[in-house]
């Protein structure tokens, strides 16, 4: 009788004590790195990407994963705001090109205007024609500027460094 009380008491104190264990073996190498999982999918917490880098098993391969997906993040996200700033710059570009491009245009065509008039004397037609010229002159010169940076940009001109006086 002693004998099977002493039996019964072994076999609980195993049960208990392998149950014990099996608990906090399933919390520190299962439920622990699922909490950091957890956390890290809502917080993207550095820290914890690195705590659960040195958990056990397959959880390590999962915070590598997470770094990198990390570090892929941050450069989109430094990707969209060169393309943010590109974009801002381009418009910019182009506002000013179509300055530059219009403000002759409208000279030409006005003085264009003027010369057809029957009541513009010599003199201000020679005037009105050297305006013309330096309308079309301006306009030419910043076409031919835009062919050149689109040259430059494509990398189809070679670029000649020489030093000269200011």
């Amino acid at each position: 009788n002693n004998l099977s009380i002493y039996i019964l008491v072994i076999l609980i104190s195993s049960f208990v004590l392998s149950f014990l264990l099996f608990s906090y073996s399933m919390r520190k190498w299962i439920s622990d790195p699922l909490k950091l999982i957890s956390t890290i999918l809502y917080e993207e917490d550095k820290q914890k990407i690195e705590e659960l880098k040195r958990a056990p098993g397959e959880f390590s391969k999962i915070g590598n994963l997470f770094q990198t997906y990390s570090q892929h993040k941050q450069e989109l996200n430094r990707a969209k705001t060169r393309a943010e700033q590109s974009d801002k710059l381009k418009t910019s570009f182009l506002l000013n090109l179509s300055h530059e491009i219009r403000t002759p245009m409208n000279a030409i065509m006005g003085f264009t205007e003027l010369l057809k008039s029957d009541s513009t004397t010599e003199e201000e037609k020679m005037a009105y024609l050297k305006m013309l010229k330096d309308s079309s002159s301006r306009l030419f010169n910043t076409i031919n500027d835009i062919v050149d940076m689109s040259k430059i940009e494509t990398g189809n001109i070679e670029i000649f460094k020489t030093s000269f006086k200011i």
